[in-house]
């Protein structure tokens, strides 16, 4: 029922708008936790105060963050700068994790995407281990993605998404769903896009709150 009434909440809160004729502003996008309250993990603003899940008086260094994920995942799974120097959370044990997307934008959010990184989805798995429930609004969608990049290794993703109405633009497009599983690797990447063709961009590791000292 709380998840409701936050959906309904934040949709009040998306105002009509006007696709502007030009526009080279980066939409705002976010990426938070809704069980218990919400907890924002992972947001483009950099004003944003994201919780970064360890218990309060203890802290986790990014360099330990990095030790761990090159000693659980290797190159094998595609590291780059960019992915080393995203933002962490340290979760509890428990799941499933309930995800609340936004994508802002004064000139019309077009797209809301989240992708969870999955090698297990392969054309006899589809659905791979990355279980998505509890998905909304109805417009949202869910569906396995895979690219090809210049080494010519192939990966993997489970992709949640939102698209907004070109004919009727809204400063904010939000979905909300539920993981009940992180799948084979877990690091989240965050998307939204604008309707004049801005996008921003973000990665979020989910690491053991055992790093958190």
């Amino acid at each position: 029922m709380k998840k409701l009434a936050l959906l309904a909440m934040l949709s009040a809160a998306a105002c009509e708008t006007t696709i502007p004729a030009s526009d080279s502003t980066q939409p705002l996008v976010s990426l938070s936790l809704t069980e218990g309250g919400l907890r924002t993990i992972l947001s483009t603003d950099p004003a944003a105060d994201l919780d970064t899940g360890c218990p309060a008086g203890t802290q986790a260094t990014g360099a330990a963050a990095n030790a761990y994920i090159l000693a659980q995942y290797g190159l094998s799974t595609g590291l780059s700068d960019t992915d080393m120097d995203s933002v962490y959370f340290y979760m509890p044990s428990e799941i499933p994790f309930k995800f609340l997307a936004v994508t802002n934008d004064q000139g019309g959010a077009a797209v809301t995407r989240v992708g969870f990184s999955d090698s297990t989805i392969s054309a006899s798995r589809p659905e791979g281990s990355v279980a998505i429930t509890e998905l909304s609004p109805a417009s949202a969608t869910t569906f396995p993605f895979s690219e090809t990049r210049p080494s010519g290794t192939t990966y993997t993703y489970r992709i949640v998404e939102n698209r907004g109405d070109v004919s009727s633009p809204r400063t904010a497009l939000i979905m909300n769903f539920t993981t009940a599983s992180l799948g084979s690797q877990p690091l989240i990447s965050v998307k939204g896009d604008d309707f004049s063709g801005n996008s921003a961009y973000g990665l979020v590791w989910l690491l053991p709150r055992s790093l958190c000292l």
